[in-house]
């Protein structure tokens, strides 16, 4: 449905099932409209990584983005992400999304190797790397840059959240 919105309903089936709505104007304007749609599937979990093949053989999936918190648990290694089992779900999770010729993405923000870890999986073939969230990126700044002002002013600056006590 990402690919032909706005359609809905019957018309959405046959577009789906077809390629086509059957209307060749609706179809120029729904492929116009939609050119730069892209459609992600997270994979966050073990029974999505034996379904895998089936899911990067859907015809209107661009890729995949592994969600690493989520599939640590479901491998029974919570927040483990340097345990050999993660690694290697990863691995294959990127080895399947490289034969299906589907891009495969992941999401830092947690701890671990980081960087050196997201270039061992650029490496191996991953092509999307959420490196950190921009509200993680503005807070980590925002508290580098208070902690500066502080030692700067013998801690002597204010945040109002705290009521204007020195922080």
């Amino acid at each position: 449905a990402v690919k032909f919105r706005p359609i809905k309903g019957e018309r959405l089936k046959q577009a789906l099932e077809k390629g086509t709505t059957g209307n060749r104007k609706l179809d120029a304007d729904i492929q116009k409209k939609c050119q730069q749609n892209v459609l992600f599937a997270n994979i966050e979990s073990k029974t999505a990584i034996c379904n895998l093949g089936e899911i990067l053989g859907i015809e209107y999936l661009d890729g995949i983005i592994i969600g690493p918190s989520d599939l640590s648990y479901s491998l029974s290694i919570p927040g483990e992400y340097d345990n050999p089992v993660f690694l290697e779900a990863v691995s294959e999770i990127i080895r399947k999304a490289k034969e299906h010729k589907k891009s495969v993405g992941y999401h830092k923000g947690y701890p671990g190797k980081g960087i050196e870890q997201e270039i061992e999986w650029i490496k191996k073939g991953m092509n999307i790397i959420i490196h950190e969230g921009d509200i993680i990126t503005f807070s980590e700044k925002m508290a580098t840059d208070i902690m500066y002002m502080k030692k700067e002013t013998g801690d002597n600056v204010c945040t109002p959240h705290l009521k204007n006590e020195a922080i």
